[in-house]
Order: structure tokens, then C-alpha cells, then sequence
């Protein structure tokens, strides 16, 4: 793997196989840590948190608007939907660092209290049944637009709302 930042811009190419016998998960989170690390250690929690945000808003777009064409990677056919989904839940994941990051910066002798209420107050495990729910309501194609919203204030926070 390699992460460098070009012209503005962070550049991340990833190579990976994975052998018969491993675990899928156990592979996909080194693979997150990994990117986290070298992502991280180059940019600015901002301009991380600023990138992985609008580059999730596009593949949850991309997931809505594809249309059902499957492909075919290692021999096995799926939904191109899906692999946008599984790129939109790394990208997810590897901004929680830099959202924690942003809002430490500047609590001095404050970060342990601010920590422990920033981290009372991640609750995404919620998004799953309430996603659930909007998708009986309104079907499931248009349910992720709460997803989107979501990510554009995460977005928002990372250019405007955080102190910098």
C-alpha cells in the first residue's frame, strides 16, 4: 500500500490478495487499520475527514443510481452496488479518527472529559434499524439519503463547524 498527497489531493493504492482460508473480516480490518495509518500519518485530520466524507456522499450516490449490473472479481459474481456499499463502509470507518481528532483539538486539560462525552455520544449502531425503518416506509433506494445526509454534515463539520 501506498498513500502520498499529490497536488491537493490524497492518492491511496491499495494491493491486496487474499488466500484461500482467510477470513474476509479479519483481512478487511487490517486493511482498515492499514489505511488509517498511512492516510492519517500524511494528511490532516480535516482534509482526511474532508475527503473520506465527500468520496462516501459519491459512492452511496453511485450505489443509488448504478444500474443492477453485476460483475465479476476472484471468479464470483455480484452486485457493482454492493462493492460501492463496502467502499462507502471503509470509508466510513477510517474518518472516525480524524472526526475524534477534530473534536479534542483545542480542549487543553479538557480532552479526557471531552473524549469520554464524544465518545458516549457515537451511537451509529442506531442507523441500521432506523435506515430499516425508513426503507419499509419509503423503499429502500431512497432510504440513503439519510446516510447522505449524515455524511454532508460530517462534511459540513470538517469545513465549517469545527475549530480549526
Amino acid at each position: 500500500m501506498h498513500a502520498e498527497l499529490q497536488d491537493g489531493a490524497v492518492v491511496v493504492d491499495i494491493y491486496l490478495m487474499v488466500r484461500y482460508g482467510y477470513a474476509i473480516p479479519a483481512v478487511a480490518k487490517k486493511v482498515q487499520d492499514s489505511v488509517g495509518g498511512a492516510v492519517g500519518g500524511k494528511v490532516s485530520s480535516r482534509v482526511q475527514v474532508t475527503f473520506l466524507s465527500s468520496l462516501g456522499i459519491a459512492l452511496l450516490l453511485a450505489t443509488m443510481l448504478v444500474p443492477l449490473q453485476m460483475v465479476t472479481i476472484f471468479g464470483t459474481q455480484f452486485p457493482l452496488a454492493m462493492a460501492f456499499m463496502v467502499f462507502d463502509g471503509l470509508c466510513t470507518s477510517v474518518m472516525w479518527g480524524g472526526i475524534f481528532n477534530m473534536a479534542a483539538e483545542g480542549l487543553g486539560k479538557y480532552v479526557p472529559m471531552g473524549s469520554g462525552i464524544f465518545m458516549a455520544c457515537v451511537f451509529g449502531g442506531i442507523l441500521i434499524p432506523v435506515q430499516g425503518f425508513l426503507a419499509d416506509k419509503v423503499g429502500i433506494l431512497s432510504s440513503y439519503w439519510l446516510s447522505i445526509g449524515l455524511l454532508a454534515y460530517v462534511l459540513v463539520y470538517a469545513l465549517v463547524l469545527s475549530i480549526p
